[in-house]
């Protein structure tokens, strides 16, 4: 998995500056480097929409088998990495799809 990287520029996208721009509501990803516009590819949004799924069910399947803390442990770990690997999955167009 790699970081986006700009359609117009070719400069790969910063962690950081890719993690800002997965978690605003615009719908338009601005580049941080030569600052053009992107839209986020349908891949970006099938991903997205598959890993937004799976964060409920370690707190649905743990919360039958282990106590609540062990299952609040569990659940925010699994969010934890979800919310990390979210920004590697982000692609970027130049038309929106």
């Amino acid at each position: 998995m790699k970081l986006p990287v700009c359609q117009y520029c070719g400069e790969e996208w910063s962690f950081w500056e890719t993690f800002k721009q997965c978690y605003n509501l615009r719908r338009l990803k601005k580049c941080p480097y030569c600052k053009q516009h992107h839209h986020i590819s349908q891949q970006t949004r099938h991903y997205v929409g598959i890993l937004s799924l799976i964060w409920p069910a370690p707190m649905i399947l743990t919360s039958f088998f282990v106590s609540t803390s062990t299952s609040i442990t569990i659940t925010f770990t699994v969010i934890s990495v979800v919310t990390l690997i979210i920004p590697f999955c982000l692609r970027l167009t130049r038309k929106n799809l």
